[in-house]
């Protein structure tokens, strides 16, 4: 609460707490944090001023986490010549952390910096939220800082610690220590995650030398449905619900919303065969987002055809060739970016299979030597020949690196410029990491997974970790 300045309940807390802090004092804070700095060390080393301290200093790094570091590291100085210090330890330790989570907000326009890892790392005590030890890793898997990121990694809860992305990242950690016992644990580490055909799953099996493989899940072949599970779907009442609206002219949204619970209510039954039989109707129908979504939600279920359909293909194929890009990506992007809905948009207007913005649209026709037409560049084989053609020109534009293109296609080409390193390359997984945007992060672990599963299902199968690459320095 002092770091973020939540003036009511900083004074309500700090009252149940015993040691109440009086509006006008925060008050007078706010309006001049400097002189606050000022007078603090000529007064009490009390508790209230402890908790002033830190207020007074989440108000600078509000506006400067430059200078409120100057004046901590200041602070520090002046205090360490004095026989009593003003600062208590924790006091110190968690104005670090305020320049620590401050630092990390910044990073997409002040870039990268080591400090961030050093400024967490004198914060070092047990009270780590989940945003903080998140920040805190982020940090320091961009500057391969491994002690740090198993430091942080182990002030996360528990049942966080064991998630595939956490545990990739502790045995990456071990792996580089000069420890055999921690590079054995890490190799055992990653075989367990391999076991996973999600985005860390695929990154394991590379480190292990496992190869994806779409013939174990199926292929491109559907699943088998009995006359009996058909029958089951639609005197199911919910996934009967949802085909009914479906067919009718009401919004898709209720027909989706119905289906999301009638795949919810079969999941939480254990009943795979049920779902499978309903996302085989759906994708027979062509309703192929609900299909990826009924086999995206169950635990055990595989199918690669129902959740990775491959609509248009022709049309994806040719066109991802005449653009000079792998067919497999693109369907990866098109994939996060509609689940093949051809009528999709956006709350920010992207349309169409691709999600191709309007501006983006007209530079595309632009440069294509063709007049622009919304309807058209909307259009089913329009919108996949535009969405692909970008997608080239973002590669190109990017060092021809597929991870700079995807996070470029979201954010930006100018945004995923920004991420790059300053010197020297950086391992492609690290960089994804530590995108500053969390839903471009997100994106491009999705894309990067589909991507590679196509890739087997297309015949051209490449690991993750090929696919990924290194990323280079910006200039």
């Amino acid at each position: 609460m002092l770091r973020k300045g939540k003036t009511g309940d900083i004074m309500a807390l700090s009252s149940r707490l015993g040691t109440p802090i009086a509006y006008a004092a925060l008050s007078e804070i706010q309006l001049n944090p400097s002189a606050f700095f000022t007078r603090f060390g000529r007064e009490p080393a009390s508790q209230t001023n402890q908790y002033l301290y830190l207020y007074a200093l989440g108000r600078v790094a509000d506006k400067s986490y430059r200078e409120a570091a100057l004046q901590l590291d200041f602070d520090i100085k002046q205090d360490n010549q004095r026989a009593t210090r003003l600062l208590n330890d924790e006091t110190r330790r968690y104005a670090y952390r305020i320049l620590g989570v401050q630092r990390m907000n910044h990073n997409t326009d002040d870039g990268f910096n080591v400090e961030a890892v050093d400024w967490f790392r004198n914060s070092l005590d047990d009270d780590f939220n989940f945003e903080e030890a998140e920040d805190y890793v982020m940090a320091a898997i961009r500057f391969s800082r491994w002690n740090d990121v198993v430091e942080a990694i182990s002030k996360m809860d528990g049942e966080t610690q064991k998630s595939n992305q956490w545990q990739y990242w502790l045995a990456r950690a071990y792996e580089q220590s000069s420890d055999a016992g921690k590079r054995g644990l890490a190799k055992r580490m990653y075989q367990n995650i391999a076991k996973s055909n999600d985005y860390y799953g695929l990154l394991a099996k590379d480190k292990v030398g496992q190869r994806f493989d779409a013939s174990r899940l199926g292929g491109n072949n559907l699943p088998t449905v009995s006359a009996a599970d058909r029958a089951r779907v639609m005197q199911n009442p919910h996934f009967a619900r949802a085909f009914a609206l479906y067919n009718s002219d009401a919004s898709r949204g209720y027909a989706n919303r119905e289906w999301n619970w009638a795949v919810k209510q079969a999941r939480d039954n254990r009943d795979d065969s049920l779902i499978i039989a309903a996302a085989r109707q759906a994708y027979d129908m062509g309703w192929l987002d609900r299909a990826i979504y009924a086999i995206d939600n169950t635990d055990s279920v595989n199918s690669l055809a129902l959740s990775h359909p491959m609509p248009h293909q022709s049309a994806v194929v040719r066109y991802s060739q005449s653009a000079g890009i792998d067919p497999a990506w693109a369907y990866g992007i098109m994939r996060q970016e509609s689940r093949f809905v051809t009528s999709a948009r956006s709350n920010v207007g992207a349309s169409g299979l691709m999600q191709i913005m309007p501006g983006t649209a007209k530079y595309i026709a632009r440069h294509l030597g063709e007049s622009y037409s919304a309807s058209r560049a909307n259009s089913g084989d329009t919108n996949i020949r535009y969405g692909t053609w970008y997608m080239g020109d973002i590669l190109g534009k990017l060092n021809y690196q597929p991870v700079l293109a995807t996070a470029g296609y979201n954010a930006g080409p100018n945004n995923a410029k920004r991420w790059q390193p300053v010197y020297g390359s950086l391992a492609a997984d690290q960089y994804v990491e530590s995108i500053a945007f969390p839903e471009t992060r997100n994106y491009v672990k999705h894309v990067m997974e589909n991507a590679t599963v196509y890739s087997s299902l297309l015949g051209r199968s490449q690991p993750i970790s090929q696919r990924m690459g290194t990323v280079p320095a910006a200039f």
